[in-house]
Protein backbone atom coordinates (compact mmCIF):
# COMPACT_ATOMS: atom_id res chain seq x y z
CA UNK A 1 0.00 0.00 0.00
CA UNK A 2 1.22 3.88 -0.43
CA UNK A 3 2.04 4.66 3.15
CA UNK A 4 2.33 8.42 2.27
CA UNK A 5 -1.33 7.91 1.01
CA UNK A 6 -2.35 6.63 4.11
CA UNK A 7 -0.42 9.73 5.63
CA UNK A 8 -2.15 12.69 3.67
CA UNK A 9 -5.56 11.16 3.92
CA UNK A 10 -7.07 13.63 6.39
CA UNK A 11 -9.39 11.39 7.83
CA UNK A 12 -8.59 10.67 12.30
CA UNK A 13 -6.70 8.19 13.14
CA UNK A 14 -6.06 6.97 16.64
CA UNK A 15 -3.30 9.25 17.47
CA UNK A 16 -5.85 12.28 16.75
CA UNK A 17 -8.11 11.36 18.64
CA UNK A 18 -6.24 10.17 22.11
CA UNK A 19 -5.84 14.23 21.99
CA UNK A 20 -9.61 15.15 22.03
CA UNK A 21 -9.54 12.02 24.56
CA UNK A 22 -6.64 14.32 26.86
CA UNK A 23 -7.53 18.28 25.81
CA UNK A 24 -10.08 20.58 25.35
CA UNK A 25 -11.27 21.17 21.59
CA UNK A 26 -9.61 24.20 20.55
CA UNK A 27 -5.86 22.63 21.87
CA UNK A 28 -6.26 18.96 20.79
CA UNK A 29 -7.07 20.64 17.44
CA UNK A 30 -3.97 22.93 17.50
CA UNK A 31 -1.96 19.81 18.58
CA UNK A 32 -3.79 17.72 15.73
CA UNK A 33 -2.27 19.77 13.06
CA UNK A 34 0.61 21.24 13.99
CA UNK A 35 3.29 20.10 11.88
CA UNK A 36 6.25 17.81 14.36
CA UNK A 37 9.61 16.93 13.60
CA UNK A 38 9.79 12.91 14.58
CA UNK A 39 12.49 12.76 17.56
CA UNK A 40 15.33 10.04 17.84
CA UNK A 41 13.09 7.42 19.64
CA UNK A 42 10.45 7.87 16.78
CA UNK A 43 13.09 7.64 14.18
CA UNK A 44 14.52 4.26 15.89
CA UNK A 45 11.29 3.39 15.87
CA UNK A 46 10.41 4.00 12.27
CA UNK A 47 13.68 2.09 11.46
CA UNK A 48 13.50 -1.01 14.02
CA UNK A 49 9.36 -1.34 12.01
CA UNK A 50 11.05 -1.32 8.66
CA UNK A 51 13.54 -3.99 8.89
CA UNK A 52 10.70 -6.08 11.03
CA UNK A 53 8.61 -5.79 7.96
CA UNK A 54 11.64 -6.38 5.72
CA UNK A 55 12.25 -9.57 7.99
CA UNK A 56 15.86 -8.26 8.26
CA UNK A 57 17.02 -5.93 5.25
CA UNK A 58 17.86 -2.05 5.63
CA UNK A 59 14.76 0.09 4.39
CA UNK A 60 15.62 2.04 1.59
CA UNK A 61 15.07 5.65 3.18
CA UNK A 62 17.69 4.92 5.40
CA UNK A 63 21.35 5.38 5.40
CA UNK A 64 24.51 5.51 7.44
CA UNK A 65 26.28 8.64 7.62
CA UNK A 66 29.67 8.59 6.05
CA UNK A 67 30.59 11.70 8.05
CA UNK A 68 31.22 11.68 11.96
CA UNK A 69 29.87 15.30 12.22
CA UNK A 70 28.10 17.80 9.50
CA UNK A 71 30.39 21.03 10.69
CA UNK A 72 31.91 21.03 6.96
CA UNK A 73 30.30 22.17 4.09
CA UNK A 74 31.04 18.96 2.05
CA UNK A 75 29.17 17.33 5.16
CA UNK A 76 25.97 19.97 5.10
CA UNK A 77 25.82 19.39 1.28
CA UNK A 78 25.26 15.39 1.33
CA UNK A 79 23.24 15.64 4.24
CA UNK A 80 20.81 18.12 2.71
CA UNK A 81 20.99 16.34 -0.90
CA UNK A 82 19.54 12.75 1.12
CA UNK A 83 17.28 14.61 2.98
CA UNK A 84 15.46 16.47 0.37
CA UNK A 85 15.63 12.67 -1.09
CA UNK A 86 13.36 11.86 1.49
CA UNK A 87 16.43 9.77 3.33
CA UNK A 88 16.92 9.37 7.16
CA UNK A 89 20.79 9.52 8.22
CA UNK A 90 21.52 7.81 10.83
CA UNK A 91 24.64 6.90 12.64
CA UNK A 92 26.60 2.77 12.47
CA UNK A 93 25.60 2.28 16.09
CA UNK A 94 21.78 3.42 15.40
CA UNK A 95 21.75 0.78 12.88
CA UNK A 96 23.50 -2.23 15.18
CA UNK A 97 21.24 -1.04 17.68
CA UNK A 98 18.14 -1.20 15.18
CA UNK A 99 19.11 -4.41 14.14
CA UNK A 100 18.90 -6.25 16.87
CA UNK A 101 15.72 -4.84 18.31
CA UNK A 102 14.18 -5.99 15.04
CA UNK A 103 15.82 -9.23 14.73
CA UNK A 104 14.77 -10.11 18.09
CA UNK A 105 11.34 -9.58 17.33
CA UNK A 106 11.62 -11.93 14.33
CA UNK A 107 13.50 -14.40 16.46
CA UNK A 108 12.03 -14.24 19.96
CA UNK A 109 8.84 -13.93 19.48
CA UNK A 110 6.24 -16.89 20.85
CA UNK A 111 5.49 -19.82 17.81
CA UNK A 112 2.23 -17.82 16.75
CA UNK A 113 3.08 -14.72 16.67
CA UNK A 114 6.64 -15.25 14.76
CA UNK A 115 4.72 -17.13 12.09
CA UNK A 116 2.68 -14.52 11.30
CA UNK A 117 5.90 -12.04 11.34
CA UNK A 118 8.09 -14.10 9.13
CA UNK A 119 5.43 -15.69 6.86
CA UNK A 120 5.54 -14.79 3.28
CA UNK A 121 1.59 -14.37 3.10
CA UNK A 122 0.92 -11.96 5.88
CA UNK A 123 0.19 -8.61 5.12
CA UNK A 124 2.37 -5.86 6.44
CA UNK A 125 1.20 -1.68 6.62
CA UNK A 126 -2.19 -2.29 5.63
CA UNK A 127 -4.55 0.61 5.85
CA UNK A 128 -8.61 0.44 6.91
CA UNK A 129 -10.61 3.16 5.98
CA UNK A 130 -14.36 4.24 6.68
CA UNK A 131 -16.34 7.30 6.19
CA UNK A 132 -14.62 9.31 9.37
CA UNK A 133 -11.75 7.17 10.64
CA UNK A 134 -8.65 5.34 9.29
CA UNK A 135 -6.13 3.06 10.67
CA UNK A 136 -2.82 1.97 10.22
CA UNK A 137 -2.02 -1.96 11.13
CA UNK A 138 1.62 -3.13 11.27
CA UNK A 139 1.03 -6.45 9.98
CA UNK A 140 -2.03 -8.65 9.97
CA UNK A 141 -2.06 -12.50 8.88
CA UNK A 142 -3.43 -13.96 5.34
CA UNK A 143 -6.43 -14.48 6.90
CA UNK A 144 -7.15 -10.89 7.66
CA UNK A 145 -8.13 -12.69 11.74
CA UNK A 146 -5.45 -11.51 13.67
CA UNK A 147 -3.81 -7.74 14.33
CA UNK A 148 -0.63 -6.77 15.43
CA UNK A 149 1.39 -3.79 16.11
CA UNK A 150 5.04 -3.19 16.79
CA UNK A 151 5.96 -0.91 19.69
CA UNK A 152 9.39 0.39 20.44
CA UNK A 153 10.47 1.34 23.93
CA UNK A 154 12.83 2.16 26.49
CA UNK A 155 10.67 0.36 29.25
CA UNK A 156 12.99 -2.68 30.58
CA UNK A 157 10.64 -4.78 32.15
CA UNK A 158 6.80 -5.91 31.59
CA UNK A 159 5.80 -3.51 34.23
CA UNK A 160 7.22 -0.56 32.71
CA UNK A 161 6.27 -1.12 29.55
CA UNK A 162 2.83 -1.39 31.09
CA UNK A 163 3.09 1.98 32.10
CA UNK A 164 3.36 3.10 28.46
CA UNK A 165 0.38 1.11 27.41
CA UNK A 166 -1.75 3.33 30.28
CA UNK A 167 0.14 6.43 29.35
CA UNK A 168 -0.49 6.04 25.86
CA UNK A 169 -3.72 5.04 25.96
CA UNK A 170 -3.54 1.49 23.85
CA UNK A 171 -6.79 0.30 24.55
CA UNK A 172 -7.69 2.84 22.36
CA UNK A 173 -5.46 2.66 19.79
CA UNK A 174 -6.10 -1.41 19.65
CA UNK A 175 -10.53 -0.73 20.11
CA UNK A 176 -10.26 1.45 16.76
CA UNK A 177 -8.22 -0.72 14.70
CA UNK A 178 -10.01 -3.72 15.77
CA UNK A 179 -13.17 -1.46 14.68
CA UNK A 180 -11.90 -0.79 11.34
CA UNK A 181 -9.91 -3.86 10.30
CA UNK A 182 -12.41 -6.16 11.54
CA UNK A 183 -9.87 -8.61 13.14
CA UNK A 184 -10.98 -11.04 15.71
CA UNK A 185 -7.73 -10.99 17.75
CA UNK A 186 -5.46 -8.15 18.37
CA UNK A 187 -1.54 -8.31 19.86
CA UNK A 188 1.12 -5.54 20.79
CA UNK A 189 4.73 -6.69 20.20
CA UNK A 190 6.93 -4.39 22.06
CA UNK A 191 10.81 -4.57 22.11
CA UNK A 192 13.08 -2.79 24.75
CA UNK A 193 15.53 -0.19 23.11
CA UNK A 194 17.93 -1.16 25.77
CA UNK A 195 20.20 -3.84 25.60
CA UNK A 196 19.85 -7.05 25.43
CA UNK A 197 16.48 -5.83 23.59
CA UNK A 198 13.99 -8.18 25.32
CA UNK A 199 10.77 -8.67 23.64
CA UNK A 200 7.38 -8.66 25.28
CA UNK A 201 4.07 -9.53 23.73
CA UNK A 202 0.56 -9.04 24.42
CA UNK A 203 -2.79 -10.28 23.54
CA UNK A 204 -5.67 -7.57 23.83
CA UNK A 205 -8.40 -9.31 26.20
CA UNK A 206 -12.00 -8.23 25.35
CA UNK A 207 -11.95 -6.20 29.08
CA UNK A 208 -9.06 -4.51 27.52
CA UNK A 209 -10.78 -3.35 24.06
CA UNK A 210 -13.82 -2.88 26.09
CA UNK A 211 -12.29 -0.24 28.11
CA UNK A 212 -10.71 1.31 24.70
CA UNK A 213 -13.91 1.60 22.99
CA UNK A 214 -15.32 3.60 26.38
CA UNK A 215 -12.24 6.10 25.55
CA UNK A 216 -12.61 5.65 21.97
CA UNK A 217 -16.55 6.66 22.42
CA UNK A 218 -15.89 9.91 24.35
CA UNK A 219 -12.45 10.59 22.37
CA UNK A 220 -14.99 10.90 19.06
CA UNK A 221 -17.90 12.35 20.95
CA UNK A 222 -15.44 15.10 22.14
CA UNK A 223 -14.00 15.89 19.04
CA UNK A 224 -17.66 16.41 17.08
CA UNK A 225 -18.86 18.26 20.64
CA UNK A 226 -16.26 21.13 19.55
CA UNK A 227 -17.24 23.61 22.40
CA UNK A 228 -14.83 24.70 24.88
CA UNK A 229 -16.15 24.81 28.73
CA UNK A 230 -18.58 22.34 28.11
CA UNK A 231 -18.78 20.06 30.94
CA UNK A 232 -17.68 15.78 30.32
CA UNK A 233 -19.14 13.33 31.54
CA UNK A 234 -16.67 10.55 33.70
Amino acid sequence: MNVKEYRNDTRLNQSKLKLFLEHDYSIAKAKAEAPHKPSSAMALGSLVHGIIELRGAIPCDFEVSTYDDFRKKEAKEWRIEKQAQGITIIKQDELDQALAMANNVLHNTPPLLKEIINSDDSRREVAFYDGEHKALLDIVNNQGTIGADYKTTSATSVDQFMMDVRRYHYDLQAAHYMNLSGVEEFYYISVSSVEPYPVWCFKCSDSFIDGGQHKLDKAISFYHHKEEGQIHVL
